[in-house]
């Protein structure tokens, strides 16, 4: 179970192409709030209460809520379920739904009753068709990037090395098998117990590591306990391994990691990996020691490389060059290049948004007017693999 609620004031200045000197700063409120509950339990042997809850995920009917008494076999009360029940009829009938309410089952000898209580909300929208895909607006803001996406090394965002971009921004992908991540251990700092031991280590995550050989240790001068770690630059506590596929994705080629979960501002990420360097593996280079298979020292620390801090902000300068801020999810899925309509637009206060400024239009000044097209595939900007956000080859700094 977790909460956490972000409160702050947002003030922001622009320089640069502006229609009036009062549109350049603005200030606003910022509040964000996000609750992820995860509870199953038991009361006495007729009473069960489950409860699966994340703000941050993409569709409401994902959040689950339920209570559920169960009678015995020869009782007439079966079952009352509140909260998520769902009515399952017969094919010919039809109308199996997912509801929120309350639902009964009675038996009396060959007699079966099934009541339901339950409302259903939902909302009128005049969408247009066309081809069979549908047609809406989405408006994004500047800073809503998704927090989700890290390079693993300040040397996968180096602008003089363009891995990212040499990789997306050609119609056949540049790879620089020198920095080609070979193998990797992604880790989480974790303030609550968890039930696989296995998995979890003491350990002091720096976000400057020297390269090491697969079986080589770390000297112990940095294994030592940080009672003081300098922010943004160390970390040290308890860690959990995570799981490639289930809680992470590896981008192998461009060496950042894609979390399938969202990502707290209190979250430390830190990992192990090894990287080509050359051909073989006798010259491969390694950051951070490895949690060997079947490994139960439990007592020893770990040395792992600090991929994002507690608390990530823009004075933590070399950890703030880690995260990806091109990538925005936009809440739908399956959307498709043809079509796809891009704009760009200033706010003033005190007006509507434009999307010219002194009589040019905001896509032309940044550039993104100009779309390579090679093989009918957007380079500027681009889908994700997944078709749920939408990325752009330039970061914002």
């Amino acid at each position: 179970m977790q909460f956490q609620i972000h409160g702050a004031w947002r003030n922001e200045t622009t320089e640069g192409v502006t229609a009036s000197r009062l549109g350049n700063t603005r200030n606003e409120p910022d509040f964000k709030q996000q609750v992820q509950i995860n509870v199953n339990g038991t009361i006495g042997d007729k009473l069960n209460i489950s409860a699966d809850w994340n703000t941050e995920r993409t569709f409401e009917y994902e959040n689950q809520l339920k209570i559920k008494y169960t009678g015995y076999e020869d009782e007439i009360i079966q079952s009352i379920e509140a909260g998520n029940v769902s009515l399952q009829t017969s094919p010919l009938v039809g109308g199996s739904e997912a509801l929120f309410g309350i639902k009964a089952l009675f038996k009396m000898g060959p007699f079966t009753l099934t009541t339901i209580a339950s409302q259903k909300k939902g909302e009128t929208k005049e969408v247009e068709v066309s081809g069979g895909t549908t047609a809406s607006e989405f408006q994004k803001r500047a800073y809503d990037y998704s927090t989700n996406h890290y390079f693993v090394d300040t040397v996968y965002a180096d602008p003089t090395l363009n891995i990212f971009n040499n990789y997306y921004g050609n119609p056949t992908p540049q790879v620089n098998n020198q920095y080609l991540i070979t193998e990797i251990q992604v880790w989480k700092s974790i303030s609550t117990i968890t039930t696989d031991k296995s998995r979890e280590r003491e350990a002091n995550a720096f976000i400057s590591l020297p390269p090491i050989s697969r079986n080589q240790q770390y000297p112990d001068s940095y294994r030592q306990p940080l009672d003081n770690p300098v922010s943004g630059i160390e970390e040290a506590g308890r860690f959990l391994l995570l799981q490639e596929g289930i809680d992470y994705t590896l981008h192998a080629e461009t060496g950042f990691i894609t979390f399938k979960t969202a990502i707290n501002e209190n979250d430390a990420i830190a990992v192990s990996y090894g990287r080509e360097n050359g051909p073989g593996t006798a010259d491969d280079e390694y950051f951070g020691e490895w949690l060997a298979p079947g490994d139960t020292n439990t007592t020893k620390r770990l040395v792992l490389k600090l991929v994002k801090p507690k608390n990530l902000q823009p004075l933590y300068q070399t950890a703030w060059k880690l995260q990806l801020k091109n990538i925005y999810p936009i809440g739908v899925r399956n959307i498709k290049e043809e079509g796809f309509e891009f704009d760009i637009k200033y706010e003033i206060e005190g007006g509507e948004p434009v999307r010219e400024l002194n009589g040019k239009r905001l896509l032309n000044a940044f550039g993104l007017d100009y779309l390579m097209q090679v093989n009918n595939q957007i380079q500027i900007i681009f889908l994700t693999s997944d078709q749920t956000s939408l990325s752009f080859l330039k970061q914002a700094k």
